[in-house]
């Protein structure tokens, strides 16, 4: 079978497979909400992949007790804030937990990162393309337009745990 998506901006995604394996794939990397639009194994469906998957099915409810500044995010995930990557790991982090925001941009995470003063430095600034890039890579974010990223949906589920359990 072959699966053919069709953004809104004639990017043209093809799959050939099986639709369950397909499914698979989607809901391994977040993104199960754009499986909605498909109805049978020979659908043509037009949705946006460069919109941001919905997190319904694990929805960015509020944790008890989840830090409530960056600083105190870093000391929870228990990570080393001295480490811009890290910084920026908890700055998403409370992003996503405390601001329940699904996504955030570079600035948002510039201003998240500053606001942990006993991490921040003014180094960090300068290289805070590196730390997302590396983030990137490492498989730990994605960027769905520029400067705007969210967390992976293995991060998201793996530091929920650590908050969690306070490990």
């Amino acid at each position: 079978m072959e699966l053919q998506i069709v953004s809104a901006d004639n990017r043209t995604l093809k799959f050939i497979g099986e639709l369950q394996d397909f499914q698979a794939i989607m809901n391994l990397y977040g993104l199960e909400s754009l499986l909605a639009p498909i109805a049978t194994k020979t659908h043509v469906a037009d949705i946006n992949l460069d919109a941001p998957p919905s997190r319904a099915s694990r929805s960015i409810a509020p944790i008890s007790g989840a830090p409530g500044t960056t600083a105190a995010m870093v000391a929870r995930l228990r990570v080393n804030g001295k480490l811009g990557k890290d910084l920026a790991l908890a700055a998403i982090a409370k992003l996503a937990y405390s601001d329940r925001k699904e996504t955030c941009t570079r600035k948002e995470i510039y201003a998240e990162m500053k606001s942990a003063t006993g991490y921040f430095s003014k180094n960090m600034a300068k290289t805070l393309t590196q730390y997302l890039s590396n983030l990137l890579r490492e498989g730990k974010i994605n960027e769905f337009s520029p400067n705007v990223f969210a967390l992976t949906s293995a991060t998201f589920e793996d530091l929920e745990r650590k908050l969690i359990s306070g490990s």
